[in-house]
């Protein structure tokens, strides 16, 4: 008995149990209905704009195009040499620089006016 077409709960004799059947069907199907899914839903205009952002993030990530440190060769810490992890922690430091830069210019209260101008 089953809620999945072409799953079968008994094994079937192929050596597979439940779990490992309906993975493979994830796999299969599932992957591709979630891929057909999405692309209909960032190619259909009348879809709500944060619908179709999160459907092609979706897209991205699963391609892989969020793997990359901006900017960078795409290398994972543990694969760069002393020299890149050097420039990858600057590259962090300015980063972390500019946004606290930025974040303090957005609490700074604008004062015009004021009784000594």
């Amino acid at each position: 008995m089953s809620d999945i077409d072409g799953f079968n709960d008994d094994n079937g004799g192929d050596g597979k149990d439940g779990l490992e059947e309906v993975r493979d069907l994830i796999r299969s199907r599932g992957v591709r209905a979630a891929f057909n899914a999405l692309v209909e839903v960032c190619e259909n205009k009348q879809a709500a704009a944060p619908a179709r952002s999160s459907a092609g993030t979706s897209l991205f990530r699963a391609a892989g195009l969020f793997d990359r440190a901006e900017g960078g060769a795409g290398k994972e810490l543990h694969e760069m040499t002393g020299a890149e992890l050097r420039q990858e922690i600057q590259r962090m430091e300015a980063k972390q620089a500019a946004m606290t830069r930025e974040r303090a210019d957005e609490t700074r209260p604008i004062v015009e006016g004021g009784v000594f101008d």
